[in-house]
């Protein structure tokens, strides 16, 4: 019980702050993001431990779950609010795979297959703790009313 009213509490502060919990982070993460993938590799400080591939799916993973709230809680199309799943896994790796070769024309950074599996692994789960956080919390909510 105590989880289902921190979540509702959390649902309606996203909800209510949406511009300053959700949209404005997506905006930066996903800037910065396009700048590090901008970059070449040898201009990078090197903050993860991790392997690529585990860098490739935290940094989608993230951005995966901000677009999709963003999704969600936008109120002008009703329809990328009922289907938020679907157009954020569609969106995001299409834009994975543009980011990836992208970098073919960047000093020291290459295409690979492997790291678009990896960023879509990580929207995948991005979404799907999403899609049952939404899920749980909004019908929570609704039975608290």
């Amino acid at each position: 019980m105590q989880l289902s009213l921190l979540g509702i509490r959390l649902y309606r502060r996203l909800r209510e702050k949406k511009v300053s919990l959700i949209y404005l982070p997506l905006v930066f993460y996903w800037t910065a993001l396009f700048i590090g993938t901008s970059l070449p590799v040898n201009l990078l400080p090197k903050i993860f431990i991790w392997e690529d591939k585990a860098e490739h799916f935290a940094a989608y993973f993230l951005l995966s779950m901000l677009f999709n709230l963003m999704l969600n809680f936008q109120s002008k199309v009703e329809k990328l609010s009922q289907h938020s799943s679907f157009y954020t896994i569609g969106i995001m790796s299409f834009y994975a795979l543009v980011d990836e070769l992208h970098q073919l024309f960047v000093p020291g950074r290459y295409c690979d297959i492997l790291d678009w599996t990896s960023d879509f692994l990580g929207i995948s789960l991005g979404v799907l703790l999403v899609y049952r956080f939404i899920k749980n919390f909004k019908t929570a909510k609704e039975e608290a009313l």
